[in-house]
């Protein structure tokens, strides 16, 4: 790869006028030549059209009118992108200084990567909170995959790999980052996940984001929650086709629309990574609403652990996690 790669970035925007201007400052003023930035508002009546039109000129593309949501928005960037690597910024998030440069270096060294992975500094509003690093990395795709944890605002990736799945799935409105990382990782396994140490991008928590209303409610009511769950699901019904087994049911959940995974999945891989994130959400129990039907679930899918969730199994038995939720071990 000569030069610079494309990074084609898209920011996706509805009534967030408060934090628009930095949220563009933040990109336009990397300085990175080989930038395509676009601009997608759903409508917004708060003063962000007049900002967007400021910077007009420097955007590679604009719109400001209805649409679909948040999804909508990103694959109207995406899919009209030619970049080598890209992403989007939310309209009340913004990048670090050298972020485009970051990923950038890190792509060059192996361009077939899937993503390129940065950390990420949390905000309380303006207040700094903490630093959160970056998404998950594991030695196998099955362990990457059974942890279900993408840091979304530091995260680019391949460009002709995401237009080729055409975008993000239009149905999820909370997970859509989770189901194009399981998308792409499925679907080309072997291709390199790369891990920078830099700090690429700030998130910023306020009382009217999506992510922070949803943290507030309880597993059993959470949207976020049930569309991570779809995938899971959808991967359940192949690796354990003659279970009827329901994890919604398990987690006291209902589906939120039907779903099917838009690539094609080894049996055997769909199963480690179903057994692998029910573990680890039966280790951390807050996440789920019924967790003895869960793990009642967990244990009938015991046929198809492989040794490292033997292992695990075990470690919820010394943990006495078994023992709490049931009253005592089970065995078999």
């Amino acid at each position: 790869m000569q030069g610079y790669p494309k990074i084609s970035l898209v920011t996706p925007s509805f009534n967030q006028g408060k934090y628009l201007e930095q949220t563009i400052d933040s990109v336009l003023n990397q300085g990175y030549p080989a930038l395509e930035y676009m601009v997608m508002d759903g409508g917004s009546a708060d003063g962000s059209l007049d900002i967007i039109k400021r910077h007009a000129g420097h955007l590679h593309a604009w719109e400001s009118g209805p649409d679909g949501g948040q999804s909508q928005a990103i694959n109207k960037g995406l899919m009209r992108s030619t970049g080598d690597l890209v992403g989007w910024l939310n309209s009340d998030d913004f990048l670090e200084p050298g972020a485009l440069f970051a990923w950038a270096e890190a792509f060059k060294s192996a361009p077939e990567a899937l993503a390129v992975c940065g950390k990420v500094k949390v905000w309380d509003e303006d207040r700094f909170s903490h630093l959160r690093e970056p998404s998950y990395l594991g030695e196998t795709r099955a362990e990457t995959l059974s942890k279900a944890n993408i840091n979304q605002e530091g995260t680019l990736f391949n460009g002709p790999r995401v237009r080729a799945l055409g975008g993000v799935h239009p149905a999820f409105q909370y997970a859509m980052d989770l189901e194009l990382w399981f998308s792409l990782l499925l679907e080309s396994p072997e291709a390199p996940l790369l891990k920078i140490e830099n700090t690429v991008s700030n998130f910023r928590r306020h009382p009217q984001a999506k992510s922070s209303i949803q943290a507030q409610m309880p597993a059993g009511k959470s949207n976020m929650f049930a569309e991570r769950l779809l995938i899971i699901q959808a991967l359940s019904e192949i690796g354990n086709r003659d279970s009827k087994s329901d994890l919604f049911l398990a987690a006291g959940l209902t589906k939120p629309f039907p779903y099917s995974l838009r690539v094609p999945v080894f049996v055997p891989l769909a199963q480690e990574i179903t057994s692998g994130f029910v573990f680890q959400h039966s280790l951390y129990l807050e996440d789920m609403g019924s967790s003895k039907v869960l793990l009642r679930w967990l244990l009938r899918s015991k046929r198809s652990w492989n040794k490292a969730q033997m292992s695990d199994y075990r470690f919820l038995l010394k943990k006495g996690i078994i023992d709490i939720v049931f009253g005592r071990p089970l065995k078999g």
